[in-house]
C-alpha cells in the first residue's frame, strides 16, 4: 500500500529549519525522509510504499501511521498520527451447494410458508446476502417453455436449471432487505415464500465481508461475484391429495375383515412415479373424522389407467358393529434424483423435514365408511334354583364389553298363563349373570337379545 507523507514550512521569520521527518508504521520505524532547502520554502509531498499484511479474501485489519519532523537542532514536533482500516478486497469463495431439494414448512391456513437456512464459512465479521427467483422467471429469462413443465418432477428441473447455470442475476431479489451478520462463521436467515406453488425457488446465498473504518462507518468491502455461485432450490410440500376412496369391506372365516380401496383418476408423474398409499380409519361415533383412529395404512397399486386399488386384511371381534372409512396421498416426492449423491454443503435447512429422504403429501379427506356387523358364537344360558327359591341365570361365552357398543342384554319375562316382560339385565363376559325371583305362582323364561337387536330362541327358567 502507498503512504503520503506532508510537510509544510511556517514561513515565520527565525524559524529552524526542518531537517528530516521521521515515520513509523505500527510501531516499526522507517527510513526517514531528508528535507532540502528547497522543501523549506516549497514544502514537500512524499510517497512512500509499505507491503500490506497478509489477509485472507475479504478480510481486513488495521495499521497505524505516526510521524514526528525534527529540525537541526534536533528538536521534535508533536506526534501527527493516523490509523487506517485495510481490507482485502478479492472476492470472497463461492458457498458448496448440495444437490437435494430443501422444503420449506407444510402449508397451513397461512398465505406464506417458511424455511431456515444456515451458511457456515463465512468470514469473521462478514454477512450473507440472499437473493431468490421464481422458476418460472428463471425459465424465462433462460428461454425455457414457461408452460406445461410442472408435470415433470421437481428434482428434475432442479437438476436441468442448475446444468443451465440457474439463470442470470436479472431473474432475482433480495430476499431479505440487508444481508444476515455472521455468528462464529455461520449466518442463519428464516425466508418467507407464498404457500402452495409447485414452482421451485431458487435461493442463492453471497457471502459478504464487512468493515469498519476509522470513522466507525460499516462498508461493505468484498463479496462472493453472482456468477460463482451456485443456487439451491426451495420447494413448498404439496398440499394437494387425490380424490375421495372408495371403500367396501366383508367378514371372512376365521375372525378377519377383508377391505378393498380404490381410487380413480390419480396422476404421480409430478412426483416422480411411486404408489398412492391409503389409510383405513375406524369410525367413532360423535368425532370428528379427522380424529378417527387409524387401523391401518396400505400401498395401492395402478390398474387400469389412473385408477388405484388395494386390498388388507384386517383382525375382526365378535359381536361388533365396525365402520371403516379411508383417506389416500399422493406418493412422497423425492428430494434427490435416482442415483444422485446427497453431498452437504455450506448451505443447510433447518428442520425435521429437511432430514428426510423424501416429502410426503398430506391425507386428504375421508371417504364414505363402509359398516360390517361382525356376528360371533351364540351364548348360552343356563339356569339354576337357589334354596330360597330365586334363579340365577348364567350365560356362557359372551363377549367382553366394548366403550361405545351396544352389548348383550337378558329380556326377563313371567306371568301365570301369559309371560310379559319383567326386567332387562346387561350382560358381558364380565358380568355374565344375574338373579331373578322368586315369582311363587308364575313362570319364568329369558330371550337374549345380541348387540344388533336379535332375539334368541325363548329359554323357559325351571320350576
Amino acid at each position: 500500500m502507498r503512504v503520503a507523507i506532508t510537510f509544510e514550512p511556517t514561513g515565520l521569520p527565525g524559524s529552524v529549519p526542518v531537517d528530516r521527518i521521521q515515520w513509523t508504521v505500527d510501531g516499526t520505524s522507517k527510513d526517514p525522509i531528508e528535507l532540502s532547502a528547497a522543501h523549506q520554502v516549497d514544502g514537500l509531498r512524499a510517497f512512500r510504499d509499505v507491503p500490506a499484511p497478509d489477509t485472507s479474501p475479504g478480510g481486513s485489519t488495521t495499521m497505524r501511521f505516526t510521524a514526528v519532523a525534527v529540525d537541526v537542532d534536533r528538536a521534535s514536533s508533536s506526534e501527527a498520527s493516523v490509523s487506517v482500516v485495510v481490507a482485502d478486497p478479492r472476492p470472497l469463495p463461492a458457498l458448496r451447494i448440495g444437490p437435494r431439494l430443501m422444503p420449506t414448512s407444510r402449508p397451513t391456513a397461512d398465505p406464506e410458508v417458511s424455511i431456515t437456512l444456515t451458511a457456515s464459512g463465512v468470514p469473521e465479521g462478514g454477512s450473507v446476502r440472499f437473493l431468490f427467483a421464481n422458476e418460472t422467471a428463471v425459465r424465462a429469462a433462460l428461454g425455457l417453455p414457461t408452460q406445461g413443465f410442472r408435470d415433470t418432477p421437481r428434482y428434475e428441473r432442479a437438476e436441468a436449471l442448475r446444468q443451465a447455470g440457474g439463470g442470470p442475476q436479472r431473474a432475482y431479489s433480495a430476499a431479505l432487505p440487508h444481508p444476515v451478520g455472521a455468528v462464529g462463521g455461520r449466518a442463519t436467515a428464516t425466508l418467507r415464500f407464498p404457500a402452495g406453488s409447485n414452482d421451485l425457488i431458487l435461493v442463492r446465498a453471497l457471502p459478504v465481508a464487512m468493515s469498519t473504518d476509522a470513522a466507525g462507518i460499516v462498508k461493505e468491502t468484498a463479496s462472493t461475484p453472482f456468477a460463482a455461485t451456485r443456487p439451491a432450490f426451495v420447494a413448498v410440500p404439496t398440499s394437494d391429495a387425490p380424490g375421495l376412496p372408495r371403500i367396501s369391506a366383508g367378514a371372512t372365516p376365521g375372525r378377519r375383515i377383508t377391505v378393498d380401496v380404490a381410487v380413480p383418476h390419480v396422476r404421480t408423474a409430478r412426483f416422480g412415479g411411486g404408489s398412492v398409499e391409503a389409510r383405513i380409519v375406524q369410525v367413532v361415533e360423535g368425532m370428528p373424522p379427522a380424529f378417527w383412529p387409524e387401523v391401518a395404512t396400505l400401498v395401492l397399486d395402478r390398474r387400469r389407467g389412473d385408477e388405484w386399488t388395494g386390498r388388507i386384511t384386517l383382525p375382526a371381534v365378535e359381536w361388533a358393529r365396525v365402520g371403516l372409512a379411508a383417506s389416500v396421498r399422493f406418493p412422497a416426492e423425492p428430494l434427490l434424483a435416482p442415483g444422485a449423491v446427497a453431498s452437504r454443503g455450506d448451505l443447510v435447512a433447518s428442520g425435521p423435514a429437511a432430514a428426510e429422504p423424501a416429502m410426503r403429501a398430506p391425507w386428504g379427506p375421508v371417504g364414505a365408511p363402509a359398516w360390517l356387523e361382525l356376528r360371533g358364537r351364540a351364548p348360552r344360558v343356563h339356569a339354576t334354583v337357589e334354596a330360597d327359591g330365586r334363579w340365577r341365570v348364567e350365560v356362557s361365552d359372551l363377549p367382553p364389553a366394548r366403550d361405545g357398543s351396544p352389548g348383550f342384554a337378558a329380556e326377563l319375562y313371567r306371568g301365570a298363563s301369559a309371560l310379559v316382560l319383567d326386567s332387562v339385565h346387561a350382560l358381558d363376559a364380565a358380568l355374565p349373570s344375574f338373579t331373578a325371583g322368586p315369582f311363587p305362582g308364575d313362570a319364568a323364561a329369558v330371550v337374549l337379545v345380541d348387540p344388533f337387536g336379535g332375539r334368541s330362541p325363548v329359554f323357559e327358567l325351571p320350576a
